[in-house]
């Protein structure tokens, strides 16, 4: 989850309560905090695409979705638009998810990028577009996103790009192994994880 350090949240005593009783009451905790989110945190938001993300059990969640989508627009919260968008491709709304993958990617957001990409490799609302799909990870591969790499990496040794697209595979396989290992170290120390780890 992304860490969120704007102090400038009157309420955020209650909101960080509403927050941590997501397991209790999905319901009164999504409403609780959309109520936030609605009169102006930010906080609240973040933490609303979360628990959308990961698949908040609640009454009319696409719909409530889909108005804090555009109330995170609003305020130009673009790390929202991975974990909205997210949380819309696992309900198979792939409109609204490539609506918010896209915002995010037109602010330059790696997991954004990434999920987008993603999106046009398997035709998902769009097209497939190979070409349009590495394009895209080329972007947020220079900006170190890992699975950005991985995925590029897999393309140029699946599909017919020639022997010096494939070298350039392995190489960035052989470079990702370090990541590898610091994913493990974090996941072992409860270190919680970079952006270029989101997907």
């Amino acid at each position: 989850m992304y860490i969120y350090n704007d102090e400038d949240e009157p309420f955020r005593n209650q909101i960080e309560k509403s927050y941590l009783d997501r397991s209790i009451d999905a319901e009164k905790s999504f409403s609780e905090l959309e109520k936030f989110a609605l009169g102006g945190s930010r906080l609240s938001i973040i933490y609303l695409s979360g628990m959308f993300r990961k698949g908040a059990n609640v009454s009319n969640v696409l719909e409530r979705a889909k108005k804090l989508l555009y109330v995170a627009k609003e305020k130009n919260l673009i790390e929202a638009s991975f974990y909205f968008g997210k949380g819309f491709y696992k309900l198979r709304d792939y409109e609204l998810a490539f609506d918010a993958f896209s915002w995010g990617a037109n602010n330059k957001y790696d997991p954004s990028v990434f999920n987008l990409a993603v999106m046009y490799y398997n035709g998902h609302y769009v097209n497939k577009d190979l070409q349009r799909t590495i394009d895209l990870l080329k972007i947020s591969s220079r900006n170190g996103h890992i699975w950005s790499r991985a995925l590029l990496a897999h393309i140029f040794l699946m599909k017919d790009f020639g022997i010096l697209q494939k070298i350039k595979a392995i190489y960035i396989y052989m470079t990702l192994f370090y990541y590898q290992v610091d994913l493990i170290i974090k996941s072992i120390r409860k270190i919680p994880l970079d952006e270029k780890y989101y997907r």
